[in-house]
């Protein structure tokens, strides 16, 4: 962000990077960030705990992007199948949604199995080492474990969950920003233009701090659709309806009547 802002004259955001975008939502609340990009569930947990959520953009449907893996030698199984069996996910975001959907669509239940809470790294290797019977992934160690080869997708978000990226804040700081956060969503659409025109360069940047080597962050990249759109009532329905399976499933506690805000989401 920092540098493609420089570039066109734009130098109020720079990009933070942290660990855990569970932890979206503290962030914001305690002003050590001003905006963040999650996937779909951070932001309906953080209202669960009260916060006042403010929707700004999404990316397009990503069903390349999150899928269930199991062992290739362990042969064909379902979904149901592993009923009772340990999983291997990140907890709270979107991999427990797509879990709990497939779930439904399969006649259990989301607590029919046992989730073991691991970083993507720790769950290729739990799965390789027999410790988990399957692990929820999602890109870049989707693709790059799928490459090593031993490891089958089963299901994955293809037609069960549109899977986007979201960018959200909370209403103290959209109230104090309201301008600025405007420019951001403009700079957010050059970004991700930038990526799909670069997306060589973008591999480069992206394999240098991390275990995932060029040509599978360029696979990943080039697989995505990376026009960035604004919430709209469809998008915030689709938020809504995830907010009700969650709650299905014990994992919130109260739904949100969000497709009937009209202050949810910034208009485009």
């Amino acid at each position: 962000a920092r540098r493609i802002g420089e570039r066109e004259g734009d130098q109020r955001w720079a990009f933070a990077g942290y660990p855990d975008g569970r932890a979206t939502g503290e962030l914001l609340a305690s002003g050590e960030i001003d905006l963040g990009g999650t996937g779909s569930t951070p932001p309906l947990t953080t209202q669960e705990l009260g916060l006042d959520v403010i929707y700004l953009a999404a990316s397009r449907p990503r069903p390349a992007n999150g899928a269930i893996v199991r062992r290739t030698e362990d042969g064909e199984v379902t979904l149901a199948g592993l009923a009772g069996s340990r999983i291997a996910l990140v907890e709270g975001s979107f991999h427990t949604y797509l879990l709990a959907h497939l779930a439904e669509q399969a006649g259990v239940g989301l607590a029919d199995f046992t989730r073991i809470d691991l970083s993507p790294e720790a769950s290729a290797r739990a799965l390789r080492q027999r410790e988990v019977a399957a692990w929820i992934a999602m890109d870049p160690h989707l693709q790059a474990e799928l490459g090593r080869g031993g490891l089958t997708a089963m299901a994955d978000t293809q037609g069960v969950i549109p899977n986007r990226s979201l960018f959200w804040t909370l209403r103290p700081v959209f109230d104090q920003r309201a301008a600025e956060i405007a420019g951001f969503r403009k700079l957010l659409t050059r970004i991700a233009s930038f990526v799909e025109e670069h997306a060589e360069q973008a591999a480069r940047h992206f394999s240098a701090s991390g275990d995932v080597d060029e040509a599978q962050w360029l696979s990943v990249l080039r697989s995505r659709d990376w026009p960035i759109a604004p919430f709209d009532a469809a998008v915030l329905a689709v938020q809504e309806q995830e907010a009700a399976c969650l709650v299905r499933h014990g994992i919130l506690h109260r739904s949100f009547d969000l497709s009937r805000s009209e202050d949810a989401a910034v208009p485009a």
